[in-house]
């Protein structure tokens, strides 16, 4: 039983960073899009905003349909 358990937690973590790997690399992808796109379109002072700030990055986000 106790064997049973401890391999089941173990599995769970094993999923859980799993998990945490994709979410980095698709956040990643996300944001390498919007800096793409600000870039292209000469916006540098906005590409600044949205590297360091959660909330702009959101917005912009949502602004080029991104998410």
């Amino acid at each position: 039983m106790l064997l049973t358990e401890y391999k089941e937690a173990e599995q769970m973590e094993l999923f859980k960073e799993d998990g945490r790997r994709e979410g980095r690399a698709e956040g990643e992808g996300l944001l390498a899009k919007l800096m793409t796109i600000l870039f292209e379109k000469g916006l540098v002072k906005e590409a600044q905003d949205a590297a360091s700030n959660e909330e702009i990055r959101k917005e912009l986000y949502s602004k080029y349909n991104l998410v």
